[in-house]
């Protein structure tokens, strides 16, 4: 048996500083951005780095971070980012010791919406939340996400490596949307045969 030969993907370089003291560095495989917000991102880096990290975000970070070396994409567009910011809604930390002080560490926004990939099921399971009274059907789906997105109320982030997006509606989006689709004949409410 072969052993296959893997490359490390780490693309990119994070790098944030206090301008005081604090200086952190690492290297990331995964990011997404939106409107200039970290809304995800994985990374590694030494154990004390991801630990001020943590505790940097956590207490409101107002500095901005960078992210050096890296192309990021969004349909085709693309974008070198500058200075880019925390999110707002505080951050969701997964984090796993790889050895030699070192820890692969995934931080997920938990501003409202952030679907962490673009799939059906990640924003079935969005418009399924109790912020939505709207009632939906699972087979209306094509129809409500081509609607969402032609009213920039889905849109996607800029990513690196992975398929982020923000669902921006509110109920009374959702409701003229489920409303007009049914008096359109785009959609419709079919009767169960047992």
């Amino acid at each position: 048996m072969t052993e296959t030969q893997t490359v490390p993907r780490l693309q990119g370089l994070f790098e944030w500083t206090d301008s005081k003291s604090i200086h952190i560095q690492a290297r990331f495989d995964k990011v997404a951005l939106y409107e200039d917000k970290l809304v995800f991102i994985s990374l590694v880096a030494f154990s004390q780095d991801i630990k001020a990290l943590r505790a940097a975000l956590a207490a409101g970070l107002s500095s901005p971070m960078w992210l050096k070396n890296v192309t990021l994409s969004r349909d085709g567009e693309s974008k070198v980012p500058e200075s880019v910011w925390s999110s707002l809604g505080g951050y969701r930390i997964d984090a796993h010791r790889l050895g030699f002080g070192s820890i692969h560490a995934l931080f997920t926004c938990r501003q409202q919406g952030f679907l962490p990939n673009d799939s059906d099921d990640a924003l079935w399971q969005e418009l399924k939340q109790e912020r939505f009274t709207t009632p939906v059907l699972r087979g209306w789906l094509p129809y409500v996400r081509k609607e969402l997105e032609l009213k920039s109320l889905l849109a996607r982030c800029y990513t690196l490596d992975c398929t982020c997006c923000v669902l921006s509606a509110t109920s009374t989006d959702l409701d003229s949307i489920v409303e007009f689709g049914l008096k359109k004949g785009s959609i419709e409410i079919k009767a169960e045969t047992n």
